[in-house]
């Protein structure tokens, strides 16, 4: 039986466009232009900050593979994927035993007010190990550190924030370039994220080789291959291993051994979510969070990012919010049959895939479902920025889609060892949940499946001030 997690995770590699690289076809990465790297700091602790990461890659076993999630999230310099691919091929060819989930939700043109727009849809959902973020401002001051306490306060990831490369759009913005550089490193202490300080380590690199701004650029700011595997390379070296020190991250993930046997568990905790790790037997499991099936909470409930525009890969609505109705899985259709050249003005209707039609909306205006369980608010919409990308006007009519899903089982059920797809054992059985005191409960109702572990994940808010 495939996990919702599992669904949640094909979904976005579709919808990002980002296939995952083959464990099998993967290897160490075959760098083509990079040089010899300026020397590693020596006062820089590569990776401890990042060190539960690397105890689940490093402790992986043939036998015991440990389920490890990395998601990259951004905009363009992220898009175009040269730290992923790097660092992945480093771990995989490392670690090959380690069960490696990576994905990359980076949105081109996406500076910290849009990314902070549509994060519920890009990260949180997928509640990974670690993330590894580099964004450029836009909009509020406050945007890029109201990201990081989104992560800290509604995931338990482990966070890499990266400062920015040099560019060569001139003095003026290399002033506000360092100046944001700066308050990532601040940020990075304050919010304890392992700080990958790329600006420093850019000019000594070009210095060693003889080498201009512009040998490393495609144009003023985005990478070549060159300047693409020096920013992949700086990010890798931080992947190392630590002494084991559990207490680093003990608060944060709780491991609870189960009696050999228990068929019924109840459980009372303090988190957001909840995983499980079955390696023996078969059967089903009910699950009650609160007294409640998971389905019956809001929180537990997620929505994909929602589908372009006909001109464009960026999502055509950046954010779709759940009201606080019984929700059911189901795919909605929100279809453009007016649109101005300009994108200024348009109307829409809206209809869902079982509950049929929803109403009718148009530019400027808050948008509710009939049945109350999407709302839109106007300056969600990204119609006018595609037209302003593209210079061209959107054809019309075209659909908008969105799929709403679960993020939480209502009932487990397992069929023995999945070897190929999920080695670890490790389910998700309930995420996304308020912080706090929570109840939960577990109760195997067929087969003699036997849980090993449970895993209570406490987001890092709850330890900062």
């Amino acid at each position: 039986m495939q996990t919702a997690l599992n669904q949640l995770f094909i979904a976005a590699l579709l919808l990002t466009s980002i296939s995952p690289l083959s464990a099998q076809s993967i290897g160490p990465y075959p760098f083509v232009n990079l040089k010899e790297l300026p020397p590693a700091d020596p006062d820089t602790d590569y990776g401890a900050r990042i060190a539960r990461t690397m105890h689940l890659l490093s402790t992986s076993t043939a036998d015991r593979p440990n389920k490890v999630k990395i998601l990259f999230f951004g905009q363009s310099i992220t898009r175009q994927n040269h730290s992923r691919r790097i660092i992945e091929a480093k771990l995989r060819a490392r670690y090959p035993h380690a069960q490696l989930e990576v994905l990359n939700t980076a949105i081109g043109g996406y500076g910290s007010d849009k990314s902070l727009m549509v994060m519920k849809h890009t990260v949180i959902p997928y509640q990974p190990d670690l993330i590894v973020f580099h964004v450029y401002d836009s909009g509020p001051e406050t945007a890029y550190e109201d990201i990081i306490k989104t992560i800290r306060t509604r995931t338990t990831a482990e966070l890499i924030t990266v400062t920015h490369h040099l560019d060569t759009y001139g003095a003026e913005i290399d002033a506000k370039r360092e100046a944001a550089s700066q308050l990532r490193r601040d940020l990075a202490e304050k919010y304890q994220s392992e700080s990958v300080d790329i600006r420093p380590q850019w000019q000594p690199y070009l210095d060693l080789h003889g080498l201009d701004r512009s040998d490393l650029l495609g144009d003023n700011i985005h990478h070549n291959t060159h300047g693409g595997e020096l920013w992949g390379a700086l990010q890798a070296r931080h992947f190392e291993e630590q002494p084991y020190d559990a207490t680093a991250w003990a608060k944060r993930i709780q491991v609870i051994d189960v009696a050999a046997d228990s068929r019924d568990i109840d459980l009372e905790f303090h988190g957001i979510r909840v995983d499980a790790i079955c390696r023996s037997g078969r059967g089903k499991a009910a699950i009650t969070i609160d007294g409640k099936k998971p389905s019956e909470i809001r929180d537990t409930w997620a929505v994909t990012l929602p589908t372009k525009t006909p001109i464009d890969y960026r999502p055509a609505v950046n954010r779709i919010h759940l009201a606080d109705t019984p929700i059911a899985a189901e795919k909605w259709t929100l279809t453009v049959d007016q649109c101005s050249e300009s994108a200024d003005t348009y109307s829409y209707s809206v209809r869902a895939e079982f509950s049929g039609e929803q109403g009718k909306g148009r530019q400027g205006e808050p948008f509710t479902t009939t049945n109350q369980v999407i709302q839109i608010q106007p300056e969600w919409f990204a119609l006018s920025q595609a037209v302003r990308i593209k210079k061209k006007p959107i054809p019309v009519p075209f659909d908008i889609t969105w799929e709403v899903y679960p993020t939480s089982l209502d009932e487990w059920q397992y069929d023995g060892p999945d070897t190929d797809n999920n080695p670890s054992g490790q389910v998700t059985l309930v995420q996304q949940l308020k912080p706090g005191q929570h109840r939960l409960q577990i109760r195997v109702t067929e087969g003699d499946m036997q849980i090993e572990k449970l895993l209570i994940y406490r987001p890092y808010s709850a330890d900062l001030p």
